[in-house]
């Protein structure tokens, strides 16, 4: 006998580890984005991107199919002084997305 199980991908949990602070400065650009995540062997892609308080998105970058489980990606140039969305969307080899969210003011 044959029993075949199948199982929802469990979701990707994303830490932030840079910044640190949830403000920082134009001086510090190009700035390092960077964050931990737990299983990065589901991911296929990662889109970053910063949304600022009008709804304009712009694409800091991608990674595709990370090899280790500390990712990092800069952010340049540095944006006007206001309050970012920093946005992941995080697409899984199982085709399934999710999104993560961190508010960032420049200043």
């Amino acid at each position: 006998t044959t029993i075949n199980l199948t199982a929802e991908p469990l979701p990707v949990t994303l830490q932030w580890t840079n910044p640190t602070s949830s403000t920082v400065t134009r001086s510090q650009f190009p700035l390092n984005l960077q964050f931990s995540v737990d299983d990065q062997k589901s991911i296929q892609t990662i889109a970053i991107s910063a949304i600022d308080s009008a709804g304009q998105s712009s694409l800091i970058g991608t990674v595709n199919t990370p090899s280790l489980p500390t990712i990092s990606i800069s952010w340049s140039p540095a944006p006007r002084a206001g309050i970012y969305t920093i946005s992941t969307v995080v697409t899984l080899t199982s085709g399934d997305t999710q999104t993560d969210q961190r508010i960032i003011t420049v200043q």
